[in-house]
């Protein structure tokens, strides 16, 4: 009985100890299975939110019509009454009748300047255009306004197949209904309306023209990977601060830049010269109250003679007319220049070159802070910090497209304009785009 009983009503607290732990084990196991999806889901949302606020975009975008009504007046003297914006992929598309907000966080990080152009059927230029501003020149922000393109640009676009991110990128189609006289103007006045108050500056340039800052240099490349597995040099224990001191100075040696071109102090410590940069010649121009533009000399380009669309213009076109000094550029086209305007300045275009600016005042100035009298032209011809790689003519199979399309203006290239380049004007030599060919 004695057996029986044991066996049949085991002690209480033996088996409230056993169920338990078995509990409590079970208990931890159930709520680690929930935990693991829950903290997994949170963490990529955190994570993802983090990532998007520091580069100041949102975490999913979508496209938005803007209705045409809603940016009337502002700088420019014109609206967007005649059209309907298509914006992609981009922090500017606003909710209906909100307006554009300046943020100077946004602007000192990465839309301090910006890029207006007006394109058509120029798909294949677009992606050295884009990658060459973006990545060298530091412009974190282009506005492509499609002149009826077919198809339209911002299909290839949407999904980054231009090399940059798609979120730098804001397409705006125009159909042939929307076409006007002078479209360029209209586009310049758009780009200022709509997305002017997000930025300080704006530069007006076309597809064909590349800035280059003679005083930046590319990036190092990256160094060689080192095996973690490879164990310090004898001489390293030895004498560990010889050792340090001398890979410091090989890595700085190899950082030097060999362009003559730098500035002094800035974000620079105890008077460390640092490369120019766009960013950094613009800014000097702020503290000047009467500059509202920045007028940039063409460099224009030859064919090189060839025949058919090359890779890459900066590698292929090295060759371009000449600055006619000797009469201070009045024989070279290179005198042309293109302006990068002060957005609060801006009043409208005077043509594709020089823009009227307000209040009457206002001046457009060179590279050495000259006044630009001229309604398109800066004569001496200067590039000592700033140039505007013009590839006016390509190949010649890419001048008879060009010929083809017209242009925003109207008034479409034709024969007498490539013997112009080609053959009417002196040639030089010019190879300072090829330090951009990785």
């Amino acid at each position: 009985m004695t057996a029986y009983s044991l066996l049949s009503s085991p002690p209480r607290p033996l088996l409230a100890r056993h169920v338990t732990r078995c509990g409590l084990i079970c208990v931890v196991c159930a709520l680690t299975l929930l935990l693991i999806p829950a903290m997994t889901l949170y963490g990529g949302a955190y994570y993802a939110t983090i990532a998007a606020a520091a580069a100041n975009r949102p975490v999913a975008s979508s496209a938005k019509i803007i209705p045409d009504h809603r940016y009337r007046g502002g700088g420019g003297g014109g609206d967007l009454s005649s059209s309907t914006l298509l914006t992609m992929t981009t922090e500017s598309t606003k909710a209906e009748g909100s307006t554009p907000s300046a943020n100077p966080e946004v602007q000192q990080r990465n839309e301090y300047v910006a890029i207006c152009l007006a394109v058509r059927d120029q798909g294949p230029d677009l992606p050295e255009f884009l990658q060459h501003h973006y990545y060298n020149i530091g412009v974190r922000r282009f506005y492509i306004m499609d002149d009826g393109s077919r198809p339209p640009l911002s299909s290839l676009g949407r999904d980054g197949g231009y090399g940059v991110p798609a979120a730098a990128l804001t397409f705006v189609y125009h159909d042939e209904s929307m076409r006007v006289h002078d479209m360029q103007h209209k586009v310049y006045n758009d780009c200022i309306n709509v997305w002017g108050a997000n930025h300080t500056w704006m530069a007006f340039i076309d597809a064909d023209e590349f800035l280059d800052v003679l005083g930046a240099s590319p990036p190092p490349p990256p160094a060689p990977a080192t095996s973690s597995s490879s164990s310090p040099s004898l001489l390293s224990y030895l004498w560990p601060s010889s050792s340090s001191s001398s890979t410091a100075s090989s890595q700085a040696s190899s950082s030097t830049s060999s362009n003559k071109n730098t500035t002094t102090g800035g974000n620079g410590v105890g008077g460390v010269e640092e490369q120019e940069s766009s960013e950094s010649i613009l800014r000097e121009l702020e503290p000047l109250p009467h500059v509202g533009a920045l007028g940039v000399n063409w460099q224009m380009h030859t064919s090189n003679g060839r025949l058919t669309r090359a890779d890459s213009v900066r590698a292929a076109y090295t060759e371009c007319i000449y600055d006619d000094p000797a009469h201070r550029g009045e024989g070279s086209d290179n005198k042309h220049i293109k302006s990068i305007v002060r957005v609060r300045d801006y009043d409208r275009p005077i043509n594709p070159h020089k823009f009227a600016l307000r209040p009457p005042q206002q001046v457009t100035v060179g590279e050495h802070n000259d006044t630009v009298a001229h309604f398109a032209f800066r004569q001496p011809i200067t590039r000592d910090r700033l140039s505007l790689h013009h590839y006016a003519v390509k190949s010649r199979q890419e001048y008879e497209e060009k010929i083809m399309r017209s242009n925003a203006m109207s008034a479409p290239k034709n024969e007498g304009f490539w013997n112009h380049v080609e053959h009417d004007l002196p040639h030089v030599e010019c190879k300072d785009m090829l330090r951009w060919i990785q």
